[in-house]
């Protein structure tokens, strides 16, 4: 097509002309928030959302019982088990222990997970040999394990699935009969 000059510009002009429509619609919707009635509405309708927010927030972080596995007595209602911890630190494992003696699982309710005790051999022998891969340590266990013994990849104490059995058969050597009769006998002597 041939594109005259005034042709351009018309359409140009049309262009700004629907521009213009939509800045005069943006400035009537700013006109009438600035109502001062309008205002005082979404102050209060954002107030309430953001309210309603921490009220949703702070239930969900109340400490609640385990789903499936029962919870030890004297949980906290807002503190879980942490006061637990707090009054027995002195002597904290013989307290644990007692707490826990009673139930062949059950759950202890910290900060944002549960700690799952398992008090029988036959649990044990079912969460460490025949449904192991259930059972993930995961990423945020994966980091504090990190803190605890460096970042040196994927080791036996931070890693799951078959990184886990690689390392394990390495690391199975080390805990022969003969290794541990040999060097580790002597050295717990000794201590």
């Amino acid at each position: 097509k041939n594109l005259t000059f005034n042709s351009i510009m018309s359409q140009i002009n049309t262009i700004n002309k629907s521009t213009k429509k939509e800045q005069d619609g943006l400035l009537k919707a700013a006109t009438q928030f600035l109502d001062p009635n309008t205002r005082k509405a979404a102050v209060y309708i954002l107030g309430g959302l953001s309210i309603g927010t921490l009220l949703y927030k702070a239930y969900q972080a109340l400490p609640s019982p385990h789903v499936s596995i029962p919870t030890c007595p004297n949980m906290h209602p807002l503190l879980g088990h942490v006061p637990f911890f707090q009054s027995n630190y002195a002597n904290l494992h013989d307290a644990l222990f007692e707490l826990v003696k009673p139930y062949p699982i059950c759950a202890i309710k910290l900060p944002g997970y549960h700690q799952i005790y398992l008090n029988t051999p036959e649990l044990c022998e079912w969460v460490f040999t025949t449904e192991f891969n259930k059972f993930w340590k995961g990423p945020g266990q994966n980091d504090k394990f990190c803190d605890l013994f460096g970042k040196y990849g994927q080791a036996i104490f931070v890693s799951d699935d078959k990184h886990w059995r690689f390392h394990r058969k390495i690391g199975s050597r080390m805990f022969s009969v003969r290794n541990l009769r040999d060097y580790m006998y002597s050295c717990c002597q000794n201590t």
